[in-house]
């Protein structure tokens, strides 16, 4: 179990909350209707850049739903929902200093069903939320949990706490490090393949780009992973440094999010045409790329 200190959460109350939500979002909200209870998502501005991403949980009760967002990103969801709730029936409130964010891996259990069900047993009110994480098969359980509610003596955080170093050796991208406020198309930071667009749902804010370039496969940079296989554990180096490549005029990629000798850049895919681990720089540091599991060789020779 890992507790995710860099996340904010926000409450939306009302009948009108799913109606918003759906508005707003690439996924379609409205499963939540039925029997799933979270999915990951983002959230765009008119001209389909990403605003922020974020897990969308609802409770027991069909009209109160939780937004985990990063904490980085949370004046930007706040300004962004209340803009367009306009007079809709949702109350929006910044729980924040009432909850945590907990993620649960399969080795933490073989059953985290069980798990989330433990958890909404905790405390009916405020509600607990909790949800499988959508964006990769057996990535575990995510669960939004009141400060005020006992875990269970057996629910204990992993030691070493590196939820990042989790995230990033699986190249998920989490918050603007990873996803500048307003810069970044979806398809960018891989939201395609990580269960956060529904291209079938019909009209949401942004939709119009985020169709048309998933539909003409006009991909050129996508989110990868970078590290330093040699065995320098030193952080590769800051968020915005440029990723070069020799023979190439211009950098190839910016640096993302970085725990120690890995971490996630921005990388034209056209890098990738020679070699499928092709070799960088950062700064003066040799490093490799490769490519998320969940992301097939197919999106290097669309670009090419």
């Amino acid at each position: 179990m890992f507790v995710v200190p860099s996340r904010s959460i926000l409450k939306l109350v009302g009948a009108d909350s799913l109606r918003v939500l759906h508005q707003l979002t690439t996924n379609d909200v409205r499963v939540l209707q039925n029997n799933q209870e979270g999915v990951y998502s983002g959230f765009l501005n008119t001209k389909g850049r990403l605003l922020f991403d974020a897990f969308v949980i609802r409770s027991q009760s069909e009209s109160e739903f939780a937004l985990d967002c990063h904490s980085d990103a949370l004046e930007t969801a706040i300004g962004h929902i209340n803009k367009y709730k306009l007079r809709s029936k949702v109350k929006l409130t910044d729980v924040s200093a009432d909850y945590k964010v907990l993620h649960f891996t399969p080795s933490f259990s073989p059953d985290l069903s069980s798990v989330a069900s433990t958890l909404k047993q905790l405390s009916p009110s405020p509600s607990v939320f909790a949800c499988q994480d959508t964006r990769l098969a057996q990535f575990g359980l995510r669960a939004v949990v009141p400060n005020s509610a006992t875990l269970p003596s057996e629910f204990v955080a992993d030691p070493s706490n590196n939820y990042e170093t989790l995230r990033i050796s699986h190249g998920l991208p989490e918050g603007p490090a990873d996803i500048p406020i307003g810069e970044a198309l979806p398809l960018n930071c891989n939201l395609d393949y990580l269960n956060a667009i529904n291209f079938h749902k019909g009209c949401y804010l942004g939709q119009e780009l985020t169709a048309r370039t998933f539909y003409t496969g006009a991909i050129r940079r996508r989110l990868v992973i970078v590290e330093d296989t040699s065995g320098n554990t030193e952080p590769l180096g800051v968020c915005g440094a440029d990723v070069t490549a020799e023979g190439q005029k211009n950098p190839v990629g910016v640096l993302h999010s970085v725990v120690g000798s890995r971490g996630l850049a921005m990388i034209r895919l056209d890098v990738f045409g020679k070699s499928t681990n092709p070799i960088v720089t950062i700064g003066e540091r040799q490093v490799q790329l490769r490519l998320p599991s969940y992301l097939p060789e197919t999106v290097v020779f669309d670009a090419l």
